[in-house]
């Protein structure tokens, strides 16, 4: 049986079949791939039909494993993103200064086991071997192919391309063109058969854990599925255990019971002593969905290079001082005026938020950021706090200057929710403007790594780079803003360009790089 023999509709309950009971998300671009697969696990049963099928799957676990054979990406190698295994080396030494040799680690989505081999080859290395006999390590996966060969422990020279001399010597036996992880290891890591997707109650005990790597995993999942993954992560991780992502990962918009952490060039995740219930909701970009990008100030779209004495805050500030001299001109006709700000009735107030938050919306497309102000008090008189309110009253403040306003709100902003990459982003413009670089740099790179696709930290590293004469790092940074911004959101623009619209600031990206290009 082939793709075409079925419809849409026998592939689409498929896809949710697949979401219920494994928690993986396909996208449209798959659904060859779907045809394929449920023909062959048709041929494979013996099934009659799509939906004798789809009710098979819905109480078998075996099926599920041999799905998993055909749907999981078990590519993987040994010691894979290095930065994260000096990270827990760090870790594992401090602990072992501190007294406290015994390390409880799950290997989450193990695949054929290069993961979890490669802890417990960290453990001997960095503890010794008596050392080493105090960490505890569980892997699971639920494809059985990537299983079997994990507890066989034999690869190709391709699984070890990362692994140095040393520790092949170490670690393996060579049979033939395989390598062989030795017994001692071998020894160290328990593998079980395990469906993420799926609660597993008897397994996801609380504070089990005081590791856990969950490693390119989480990108295949639906969100949905994703934020009750990560729930059974964190009940089952010690207060101040540590959960590693894949780098294309992260907990923005997932969940709030973890503290960021960046070291060894590498970032990763602190659970908090106590878990808090914090609201993940909208943003003010979220309300500026519809919005119209604004023009460059003045309407003209080119740039110059920004001297090397005005940073990027400042630069935002003399735009918008330009662009209240305009409004103050127009009230003696030489500029049409500026559209007036209607406050929200007492219903629109109420969904949108105490301080007039709709109408400051509003007056930030206009650029008015003074007069927005007017209408996001700094005390909303309130228990609960706005993060959405505090973050677009730093926007506010950073149009007219303020920067230890702007930095203030952000940092309450942080409190409640550390994992907002807009707040991050001004937060580093603050800290440029306060003559510390390396923060700004800082909050960028955070900013970054939360929200890949947000162009803004990355344009502000390239104009700090710039003036720090580190014209490849400057060139790289505005290349990759550049880029960013050619397909960034446009009420993102609104909200974080400064005043400044697409085009000016892929301008601005521009004559940087053209600035970079005469300093080299």
């Amino acid at each position: 049986m082939s793709i075409a023999a079925f419809g849409a509709p026998e592939i689409e309950r498929f896809r949710r079949a697949l979401a219920q009971h494994m928690g993986l998300r396909f996208d449209d671009d798959k659904t060859p791939l779907l045809g394929g697969v449920l023909a062959t696990r048709l041929r494979a049963t013996g099934s009659r039909d799509a939906d004798a099928y789809l009710a098979q799957i819905s109480a078998d676990a075996a099926e599920l494993g041999d799905l998993a054979k055909l749907l999981s990406v078990g590519e993987t190698y040994f010691f894979r993103n290095r930065d994260q295994f000096r990270a827990l080396e760090a870790m594992l030494r401090d602990r072992a200064a501190a007294g406290r040799r015994h390390l409880r680690v799950l290997s989450a989505g193990c695949a054929s086991g290069e993961e979890p081999y490669s802890i417990a080859m960290l453990a001997r290395e960095t503890l010794g071997a008596a050392g080493g006999s105090g960490i505890s390590i569980v892997a699971f996966d639920i494809n059985p192919e990537g299983l079997r060969r994990a507890g066989e422990g034999r690869y190709a020279d391709w699984s070890l391309r990362e692994t140095v001399p040393d520790m092949q010597r170490k670690y393996f036996r060579s049979e033939g063109k395989q390598h062989v992880v030795i017994d001692e290891v071998r020894a160290m890591v328990r593998f079980e058969q395990r469906n993420l997707g799926r609660p597993d109650p008897g397994f996801w005990c609380a504070r089990a854990f005081d590791v856990i790597f969950c490693r390119n995993v989480l990108m295949y999942f639906t969100p949905e599925a994703a934020r009750r993954v990560v729930d059974r992560l964190s009940a089952s991780l010690a207060p101040g255990g540590h959960l590693f992502l894949g780098h294309a990962e992260n907990l923005r918009g997932i969940s709030n019971d973890f503290h960021l952490v960046h070291s060894h060039d590498t970032f990763y995740y602190r659970r908090r002593a106590t878990l808090e219930a914090t609201r993940i909701g909208p943003s003010p970009e979220t309300a500026l969905a519809h919005a119209e990008e604004s023009p460059a100030p003045g309407g003209q779209p080119s740039m110059p290079p920004l001297a090397d004495d005005v940073s990027w805050f400042e630069a935002i500030a003399r735009a918008s001082e330009r662009i209240e001299d305009l409004a103050r001109r127009s009230s003696n006709g030489a500029l049409p005026p500026s559209p007036p700000v209607v406050a929200p009735d007492p219903a629109v107030r109420a969904q949108e938020g105490s301080g007039g938050f709709a109408a400051a919306l509003e007056l930030l497309k206009q650029e008015r950021y003074a007069d927005a102000l007017q209408m996001v008090p700094a005390d909303s008189g309130e228990e609960t706090v706005d993060p959405d309110a505090l973050l677009l009253r730093a926007v506010l403040m950073v149009g007219v200057g303020d920067a230890r306003g702007a930095e203030s709100a952000c940092r309450e902003v942080l409190r409640i929710d550390e994992l907002n990459a807009g707040a991050h982003y001004v937060v580093a413009l603050c800290r440029e403007q306060a003559g510390d670089r390396a923060a700004a740099i800082e909050h960028d790179r955070i900013a970054s790594y939360l929200d890949p696709d947000f162009a803004m930290p990355h344009l502000h590293v390239g104009l700090i780079s710039r003036r720090r004469r580190d014209i490849p790092g400057a060139r790289r940074e505005l290349a990759l803003a550049r880029g960013l911004l050619a397909r960034e959101d446009a009420a993102r623009i609104v909200l974080f360009g400064g005043g400044f619209g697409r085009q000016a600031l892929i301008a601005l990206c521009d004559a940087e790089l053209a600035a970079c290009g005469a300093m080299s």
